[in-house]
């Protein structure tokens, strides 16, 4: 299957960001319900993955208060600049690959995949570095505010590089989940969400394989 390079989603989705915002957008329960998987807590870190113009910014930024702190991350400048004026105050953004997160190991406490993932080119090393970048004990949401077949459906009537992206079954993305060293679980799976959940394990400090779950 023809995926297109990172460059070709780059320039299409720059080519979206002036109009993004005007787009039909999920109902905001849906997205705080969604948020709510996180388990965010005050002072916690979170990144935003394929962020876009930051539409989960406020929520992220509620769920971790004034204490903690919000990242957002896209391959699109364009998005970027829409997110910056859209949430300046309420996040930092930084252009990224999420095939290649720019960030040490165990930064965050919790990685958001929300509206994302059908768009990365490899999309197991995209969870190995959401799993690489968590802290134990950490959170990996990856959703969507509609059913796996309405997402997959909407890309390919897209065009351009969407046209070739694909949500993987729910079972598929939990063993890869799993396969990168996170307990996974299917929260939800139906005609109006799609969301899974990995958790890294919080380890005594013999560390992993050495210690044990707490």
């Amino acid at each position: 299957m023809d995926r297109h390079s990172p460059e070709d989603v780059r320039s299409f989705f720059d080519g979206l960001a002036a109009r993004w915002d005007q787009l039909p957008r999920p109902a905001p329960e849906r997205l705080q319900v969604i948020v709510d998987w996180a388990a965010l807590s005050s002072g916690e870190t979170v990144l935003d993955v394929g962020t876009g113009t930051g539409i989960l910014v406020p929520y992220l930024r509620r769920g971790v208060g004034p204490g903690g702190e919000v990242v957002g991350a896209d391959i699109s400048q364009r998005m970027l600049e829409q997110a910056e004026a859209n949430h300046g105050e309420a996040a930092t953004f930084v252009l990224a690959d999420a095939q290649y997160l720019p960030f040490p190991a165990g930064r965050f406490d919790c990685v958001m995949c929300f509206s994302a993932f059908p768009h990365f080119d490899h999309q197991f090393r995209a969870i190995g570095e959401f799993a690489r970048v968590l802290r134990p004990g950490g959170r990996v949401v990856i959703a969507h505010a509609d059913s796996r077949s309405t997402i997959n459906a909407r890309h390919q009537g897209m065009g351009g590089p969407a046209a070739h992206h694909v949500l993987p079954p729910a079972p598929v993305l939990a063993g890869w989940l799993e396969a990168c060293g996170l307990k996974a679980s299917i929260a939800r799976d139906d005609s109006e969400l799609f969301v899974i959940v990995g958790r890294k394990a919080p380890w005594t400090r013999g560390g992993p394989g050495n210690g044990h779950v707490l």
